[in-house]
């Protein structure tokens, strides 16, 4: 089973690789609240902690996904967990909420540890989230809330040390993070990952109308994503197209060899309202996100619903596999899409070399005039 692990055609906007060295499309789900509800379920929505990974990540392969971003640890919409599993297995030995003092909880992580495996037997690979600004820290009083820079660095040194030889794994830190950017916390916990010598990829995630390295609004660099990522994770609720082609102007500012793989990796999700029953707006609009994003040069997008991701309810197993783009649509795009010769290698046309004339307006960028390249 092959899985992303880097990204090849460098320099110039590249692509992502595989395990074998060939390009694969960055087709990416959310399920930030299954690690910690794993297992919660009866009935229809499932009974065990490896039965509940097993289902989605089966399901979202059939579909065509083929990365999974997540959070081992996530609270924001499981406040009283307070970092713990569903039946209070808590990530530090002893229930200490201290990473300097106390080593990780191996039967919290033996759960994490299945989650790898499973995801690999489906070519699916983890985006971990270990420093999640934007929902674990911005709940004042959790317990990740008040953490030194050197507790970051422990911590991020304990998780990495666990997983540094998991072959499917790549670093997304941030989620929603706003300005004023916690850089300080992101180095210590790059400092913690790659001091256990651990070489996974890497990519900032701010906030919504960024990319990994500018705020789109602003035009403002984002330093730390600039060091530090492989990759260009695009985050907007407007048109997906925009966002990539953005990324592609990004190169007149830092030269051809340090285009990034571009990705639409937040924005649009299902929401769920409909369940399994078509609905013509939702699903309207993720195909055209999707086929926006990829004619445009993406390398990846995201695809999610908000009835599976925070995996809250009895419910979130079933819609998996029941809502109607992810059953009827996304793998079909997969599919045609990569059945495409030299997929891997379109590229944006910004300058309108290609199509002279009809192009009609940006979507977004020309009515609030930021349409512009990064000065």
């Amino acid at each position: 089973m092959s899985y992303i692990t880097g990204v090849g055609g460098t320099p110039g906007p590249g692509w992502f690789t595989d395990n074998l060295g060939r390009p694969k499309l960055w087709v990416a789900t959310e399920t930030w609240g299954l690690p910690i509800n794993a297992g919660k379920w009866d009935g229809s929505g499932g009974s065990t902690v490896d039965g509940d990974y097993d289902n989605f990540f089966t399901a979202r392969a059939a579909q065509g996904f083929t990365v999974c971003m997540t959070d081992p640890v996530w609270t924001d919409h499981n406040t009283a967990y307070n970092g713990k599993t569903w039946d209070g297995l808590t990530p530090l030995a002893g229930g200490s909420t201290d990473p300097s003092s106390a080593g990780l909880n191996s039967t919290f992580w033996a759960r994490i540890d299945y989650m790898f495996s499973s995801a690999a037997s489906n070519g699916i690979t983890i985006g971990l989230d270990i420093c999640n600004i934007g929902d674990d820290t911005g709940n004042a009083g959790q317990w990740q809330d008040s953490w030194t820079t050197t507790q970051w660095q422990d911590w991020a040194a304990s998780v990495a040390g666990r997983y540094k030889s998991t072959a499917n794994l790549i670093w997304l830190v941030g989620n929603d993070m706003f300005s004023p950017y916690s850089d300080s916390i992101l180095d210590a916990v790059y400092a913690g990952v790659t001091g256990t010598g651990d070489t996974h990829m890497w990519s900032a995630w701010y906030n919504a109308e960024t990319t990994s390295r500018y705020d789109t609004s602003s035009n403002a660099s984002e330093p730390w994503g600039v060091s530090n990522s492989a990759f260009n994770f695009g985050y907007t609720y407007n048109c997906g197209y925009w966002n990539i082609e953005y990324q592609y102007e990004e190169v007149a500012d830092e030269g051809a060899s340090n285009l990034l793989p571009s990705i639409w990796g937040d924005g649009f999700f299902w929401n769920g309202s409909s369940g399994a029953g078509y609905d013509s707006t939702q699903d309207r609009a993720l195909r055209q996100e999707w086929w926006w994003s990829l004619a445009s040069g993406a390398r990846g997008v995201l695809g999610e619903a908000e009835n599976v991701y925070p995996w809250s309810a009895s419910s979130c197993p079933g819609a998996v596999t029941g809502d109607w783009f992810f059953a009827n649509n996304a793998a079909n795009i997969v599919t045609a899409f990569t059945g495409l010769s030299g997929w891997h290698k379109l590229i944006p046309d910004t300058s309108s070399a290609l199509v002279t004339g009809g192009r009609g307006h940006q979507g977004y960028g020309v009515r609030l005039g930021w349409w512009r390249r990064p000065v």
